[in-house]
Formats: C-alpha cells, structure tokens, sequence
C-alpha cells in the first residue's frame, strides 16, 4: 500500500453516491476531499489522485475528463463509470483518464487500482526528479 497521506480528490455529482466510494476507501489511511463536479479544478485541493464520479452524458463526463486533465497533467484520474460500453471506456481514457472502472466496482478492486496508481505515480516522480 502507498504511504499514508495520499490525498485523494473525488470529484462526483451525486452525494450519496460520493459518500459510498468514500465509505470504500475511509478506512485506509488517504485523506479524501469530495467535491461537486462543477468546481473550479484549478482552484481545488492539491491531490496525488482524482476520482472522477458522474452520471452525466456521454459527451459530458468526456469533456470534465479532459477538463481535469488539462488542469493537472500530473495527477492521475480514474473514473468510475455507469455506462458499460467498452468503446465510452476507449473514449474516456483517451481523454486522459489513466484508468476507467466499470461499476459496480468492489472495495478491493478499487484500491487494488489506487494502490497501483499510486505507487506508480510516486515512483515515476521520484525518477523524473533525481536528475533536476
């Protein structure tokens, strides 16, 4: 598992819907912020993972995933997706997603891929910064 601490910022539109992947992963050890889908992501917490949460349409979801990864390349964002069509989970990692999780997602699949993630990202950092 990845260090205590990892922030985690789960952008959703739904409360109750937020409030249960909170639930999923309350208990280990990240600092979780929950936000509308509508906020200013560049004026949001600083994160080392989004989670992306909405049932929006197709359009929509996609262009808040772009949105979310032009604001903050460095951070990875895995969506938590209703739609269960391969081809809208294509599209919404070619948005920038690093991972699209088709629902219902268990509480160890879930952090099995926030682990992952996270360890990855912490580990691409510290390479990319050794040498600057």
């Amino acid at each position: 598992m990845d260090e205590p601490g990892s922030t985690i910022l789960l952008i959703g539109d739904n409360e109750e819907r937020s409030k249960a992947t909170v639930q999923k992963i309350y208990n280990e050890s990240y600092c979780i912020r929950a936000v509308d889908a509508d906020i200013d992501i560049n004026n949001s917490v600083e994160a080392d993972l989004i989670i992306i949460e909405v049932e929006q349409t197709e359009d929509e979801e996609r262009a808040l995933v772009e949105k979310v990864f032009e604001s903050r390349r460095e951070t990875p964002i895995i969506f938590l997706a209703e739609n269960k069509d391969e081809k809208h989970k294509k599209k919404i990692l070619s948005c920038g997603a690093t991972e699209c999780l088709i629902k219902p997602v268990s509480k160890d699949e879930l952090l099995n891929v926030l682990d992952e993630i996270l360890n990855l990202n912490k580990w691409y950092k510290e390479v990319n910064s050794d040498g600057k």
